[in-house]
């Protein structure tokens, strides 16, 4: 047993020990988002008991969208979320801004009723049939010894209806018509505790999507939607480079830069998850909106980048600005080159544009085989 499983907080009566079994032996990512799926339920309607099956099945794709479709990691070939959360893609346009509305409230008013139906029937044609039960099945060792696994559901079913609500927590849920209805003391157990159960299913889910996932960067900023982003460092940047550059053009649209203006990510930040300098590019909101999450055509456009990056470095730490800010954006640099500051600041145009494009080359070959589109070019149809 690891060391996260064994925290989670003890109950005088609820077996937390058994609850901290459920995720034993799994080889899909169903059980991660089915649990993750009910605490969102409990948090957002602390008093309702009853969750129906077409609830807990849009939160879970709410979910699993951001890891599968806008991060592009794989789950495994066994898994079928996929296939719904390009799905949704294909049917409404997800705003994933940071101050976006949730998502699940996104699909609920996004979505036309026969588009809606057919999601919830994706869905249940991939969870119905065995994760609602084999989620409490530790519940029920003693009782499934000796049981033919095709008739462990039933039984499970049956043992969650004679044991519910009698006082000591053998489970906590029992099935409906329609849905489960929560057992009242470990509903209260996991509204107590929400941010410990939280992270006990996000540890156990980034060790299961590590397997798939071997070489993807910043995989544990990948699991769901970011929360926060910070462009005050870059925004101080590019605000000083323009005022040392009257003449800086938009690397894509060959168009004169001007106050106010969008940043960009050439290699898009839903694959790098950083927004470190070295990747970063001052663009119109336009460009910004067209360009999206795609991987820039590294034939028309590297070049530019590569010379616009050192002109802006070399720009910004020569200009006069505070020390602190300075430090700051040197970091960014030095991470990329692995130089001392001197030699950094000493770096030819042409050592610098060879390191800066094998990494940018690196990236974007790694994106590419994930799933993020390749070559995209400014007025062409994506």
């Amino acid at each position: 047993m690891d060391t996260f499983s064994n925290s989670l907080p003890t109950h005088e009566s609820l077996p937390v020990g058994i609850l901290s079994r459920c995720f034993d032996n799994t080889d899909k990512s169903y059980k991660f988002y089915w649990f993750l799926s009910i605490l969102d339920h409990i948090q957002d309607s602390p008093e309702a008991l009853h969750i129906s099956y077409e609830e807990l099945f849009t939160r879970m794709v709410s979910n699993v969208w951001y890891p599968l479709d806008f991060y592009k990691l794989s789950f495994g070939k066994n898994d079928a979320f996929k296939k719904v959360a390009e799905y949704l893609s294909g049917r409404i346009e997800i705003d994933h801004r940071v101050n976006a509305r949730p998502l699940f409230e996104q699909i609920n008013e996004g979505l036309q009723q026969e588009e809606y139906r057919e999601m919830y029937r994706m869905m249940y044609a991939i969870l119905k049939a065995n994760v609602p039960y084999r989620f409490q099945s530790p519940f029920f060792s003693a009782e499934l010894k000796g049981i033919k696994d095709h008739r462990k559901n039933k039984k499970i079913q049956e043992l969650a209806g004679q044991y519910y609500g009698i006082g000591y927590g053998k489970v906590f849920y029992r099935y409906t018509e329609r849905g489960i209805e929560l057992d009242g003391a470990w509903k209260e157990y996991f509204l107590q505790h929400q941010p410990i159960l939280r992270g006990f299913i996000f540890w156990h889910l980034l060790n299961y999507v590590q397997k798939h996932n071997p070489n993807v960067v910043g995989l544990v900023h990948k699991l769901e939607k970011r929360k926060s982003r910070d462009l005050k460092l870059a925004r101080s940047f590019w605000d000083i480079y323009l005022q040392h550059r009257e003449s800086a053009k938009c690397i894509y649209s060959g168009e004169e830069i001007v106050i106010p203006y969008s940043i960009d990510h050439f290699i898009p930040w839903s694959y790098v998850v950083h927004d470190q300098l070295w990747n970063l590019t001052p663009i119109s909101a336009s460009v910004n909106s067209s360009k999206s999450n795609a991987l820039p055509s590294l034939e028309k456009y590297l070049e530019s980048f590569q010379v616009q990056q050192y002109d802006a470095f070399q720009t910004v730490v020569r200009a006069h600005i505070k020390k602190d800010t300075k430090q700051k954006i040197m970091e960014d640099y030095l991470q990329l080159f692995e130089c001392s500051e001197g030699e950094l600041l000493n770096i030819p145009h042409h050592q610098f544009a060879s390191k800066l494009g094998d990494k940018v080359k690196m990236n974007e070959q790694m994106a590419g085989s994930m799933g993020f589109e390749r070559g995209w070019r400014l007025g062409l149809n994506r």
